[in-house]
Order: structure tokens, then C-alpha cells, then sequence
């Protein structure tokens, strides 16, 4: 199993942090505490094994259509009939893994 640890960043340079890693009082989420001067609380995710390759498949079906149906889809055409609609829809309806994450 892998772990993501939801908005922390490495420490700069040369520098540590102490990072202690347990389960929130009610035994149900794991979080990341860093410990020092400062303690912060992160939200642990786990990744579960075996997984797959993990892709963006939103990235993935935005170069289909592009390439497969090019300026059709840009001006918002429905995919039905150019023939990868099933495939974009099992795309879209696979289990997402890791939540995507939005740049500030």
C-alpha cells in the first residue's frame, strides 16, 4: 500500500521535519501530524495494491476527442456519432483512485 499526504510540502533545502503518522481519535482516518515547533495536521490517503497505472483520464478524453473528432468537439458536438462515445463513457465511470487536486 502507498500513502498520499494531502497538501503537505517538503521542507526546503536541507531541511526536516518530523512527521508522525496514526489514525484520528476515532480510528477511522489517517493522518499525518508534523511535530516540532509547529504541529499541523494533514488528510492521509491510501492507495490501495495492486493498482493500476494511474493516468488523467480527463486529460486523456480532452487529446481523444481532439484527435478523433477535432473541431467538431470544440464547438460541444456530441461524441454518439463519431464512434468513441462508449469508450469516454468508460472512462468517465472507472474508479478514480486519487481525487484530482485544483491549483490554487
Amino acid at each position: 500500500m502507498s500513502l498520499i499526504i494531502k497538501g503537505m510540502e517538503l521542507p526546503e533545502n536541507d531541511g526536516m521535519k518530523e512527521l508522525v503518522i496514526g489514525r484520528a481519535p476515532n480510528g477511522t482516518k489517517p493522518i499525518a501530524i508534523v511535530s516540532g515547533d509547529i504541529t499541523e495536521f494533514y488528510k492521509i490517503i491510501e492507495i490501495p495494491t495492486p493498482h493500476g497505472r494511474l493516468i488523467d483520464a480527463d486529460a486523456h478524453i480532452k487529446l481523444l476527442k481532439e484527435n478523433h473528432c477535432g473541431e467538431r468537439c470544440r464547438r460541444n458536438h456530441d461524441c454518439f456519432t463519431c464512434g468513441i462515445d462508449m469508450y469516454i463513457r468508460i472512462v468517465e465511470n472507472e474508479a478514480t483512485v486519487i481525487e484530482a487536486e485544483v491549483s490554487e
